[in-house]
């Protein structure tokens, strides 16, 4: 995990991995890094950069305990409503916008796929989202906008690529893969791996 800035880590969590923040490290009660933590380094650390993408007119929407399937391309909106859920086929997607209402999953059509989102708007996952796979295939995330809010109790395998935003991890999220951002606020009971 990379910040430009601070990295803060609330009670209790654990990242499972090597840390590197700009300027600060803040660690709340019983917080723990079990990897290598650096601080002000970022001189010889170049940030990433979003490559220039473009998004398209149609929207793709699951409603209420639907799911659907979608295939790579340019989209404007992507919206789950409650409950519901998409599955993703290997490829590039790009998003104007991801709105993920609660108890909603994201998925692959294989365990061995390789699926990369772009998304131009903010990202605000609601609580117990789901974006994962049954086994390690890699779902990187890319993003120019300044801010990604991860709800409470979700579980997301993913890469998130993000230089301008303040990425929060609300209470009791399980993240496994890297996070690169401006800053990185990490909830209660937060558990972390790379």
């Amino acid at each position: 995990m990379t910040t430009q800035t601070i990295i803060t880590l609330r009670d209790r969590a654990i990242v499972d991995g090597n840390v590197i923040a700009g300027h600060d490290i803040v660690l709340g009660h019983h917080a723990q890094i079990w990897g290598t933590s650096t601080i002000g380094i970022l001189n010889v650390y170049e940030p990433p950069v979003v490559p220039a993408f473009h998004t398209g007119a149609t929207s793709a929407f699951a409603n209420y305990d639907a799911t659907i399937l979608l295939t790579p391309g340019e989209y404007n909106v992507l919206e789950l409503k409650d409950r519901s859920h998409v599955v993703l086929q290997t490829g590039t997607y790009t998003f104007n916008e991801i709105r993920l209402g609660h108890d909603t999953t994201i998925s692959s059509q294989t365990d061995d796929t390789e699926i990369d989102i772009f998304v131009r708007q903010p990202i605000y996952a609601g609580d117990r989202v789901k974006i994962a796979h049954a086994q390690s295939p890699r779902i990187a995330i890319y993003s120019p906008a300044q801010q990604i809010i991860v709800g409470h109790d979700n579980t997301v395998k993913a890469d998130i690529i993000a230089p301008q935003a303040e990425v929060t991890l609300r209470d009791r999220v399980h993240f496994a893969g890297g996070i690169r951002a401006r800053q990185l606020n990490i909830g209660h009971n937060v558990v972390v791996t790379d």
